[in-house]
């Protein structure tokens, strides 16, 4: 899957995340579910969780987001106008109805024009129970996904 991003730092930055992947089978590994035994070690393990696991929470939540729009029909639509509009004034350039428009102001056009869409889609409706299914998730495995406490090197006394 070829990913095309114009911004070189963007690029990079996704490169960096593909490789922070973990394993499927190790993220699911169901073995390693278990409850905390103190609030100390439920800190410790949510911390390491998400330090460790934080590119399939991504994943995870990018998933979601998906599934949210393409199960919306009529939000499906209104993010392809937006794009659809996006695409226009990029080939255009900065003439539109004959007059001269900077870029933000195209692109605030092309907002207002397909923001009505967005609201009848109920775009925020999707975003919110995106937000919220990931979250959910992602805590519940965060929480109870056993992580191996590291080992403190032992320190030298002078």
């Amino acid at each position: 899957m070829a990913l095309s991003l114009r911004n070189p730092v963007a690029r990079e930055w996704v490169a960096h995340q593909r490789e922070k992947v973990k394993p499927w089978s190790e993220f699911l590994d169901f073995s390693s579910f278990r409850k905390p035994e103190s609030p100390q070690e439920l800190k410790r393990i949510f911390l390491k969780n998400v330090e460790v696991y934080h590119a399939n929470y991504m994943v995870l939540t990018t998933l979601l987001l998906v599934y949210a729009i393409i199960t919306s029909p009529l939000l499906l639509i209104a993010i392809s106008l937006f794009f659809i509009l996006m695409n226009l004034i990029e080939q255009k350039g900065p003439k539109i109805i004959g007059r001269d428009l900077p870029v933000h102001q195209q692109f605030a056009l092309s907002a207002v024009v397909s923001g009505p869409l967005f609201f009848l889609a109920s775009a925020g409706h999707a975003l919110f129970w995106t937000l919220g299914a990931s979250s959910f998730v992602i805590a519940i495995h965060a929480l109870t996904r056993y992580q191996e406490p590291e080992a403190t090197p032992p320190t030298e006394t002078v």
